[in-house]
């Protein structure tokens, strides 16, 4: 696994994760490595600033270059019609869109970015 964080603010970050696994490394099985994305970002926060400060995270998922939320990137997305489209069945927890981002699920050779805002408490 791979971590790359830049700053984007005061308590805002872009962290991307990348799982730098290859399949031919495993024989051409397909192996996922699980991330407890808010458990690294609550943590990372409490690194930093000590455990006694009160604060949120708000996490949101962008697309790979991360100029978009990857919702908005999925909408703007062209769905190419074809002849085959009423045998194609897809199902919804393969769309990767994940709400709480408690844990998420790398295959190799992918990657995911996310922005972190912190909001503190007084």
């Amino acid at each position: 696994m791979k971590m790359e964080m830049f700053i984007l603010g005061r308590n805002s970050i872009l962290l991307r994760v990348e799982n730098i696994g290859d399949t031919f490394d495993s024989y051409g099985r397909v192996l996922y490595q699980t991330v407890r994305i808010r458990e690294l970002v609550d943590q990372l926060y409490k690194v930093v600033n000590g455990d006694s400060a009160s604060f949120t995270a708000t996490i949101e998922e962008l697309s790979l270059s991360a100029n978009m939320p990857l919702q908005e990137m999925l909408n703007r997305k062209i769905q190419w019609q074809t002849v085959d489209d009423a045998t194609v069945t897809l199902d919804e927890s393969d769309s990767g869109l994940e709400s709480d981002f408690t844990i998420i699920n790398l295959q190799q050779q992918r990657l995911r970015v996310f922005k972190v805002d912190y909001t503190v408490a007084n």
